[in-house]
């Protein structure tokens, strides 16, 4: 969907795009992790902000553990 030049997917479209499962993205759009856009019933997310997620993503996943004594 495109509104205005600005291109907008759905979580199913979103999901499919990170090749994980739709349960995944509704999990991580509940955890704040990825931003979505809501009209009414409709969620809807901007590629800009796939994009942030997954860059978010990749540098927790990068960062090593911190080790306990």
């Amino acid at each position: 969907m495109k509104i205005r030049g600005m291109e907008l997917m759905t979580l199913a479209e979103a999901a499919r795009f990170l090749r994980i499962s739709k349960s995944t993205i509704y999990r991580e759009c509940k955890r704040g992790h990825l931003r979505t856009l809501r009209f009414g019933g409709v969620v809807r997310v901007q590629p800009e902000d796939l994009r942030r997620f997954v860059a978010q993503a990749a540098r927790r996943t990068s960062q090593p553990d911190k080790e306990t004594r």
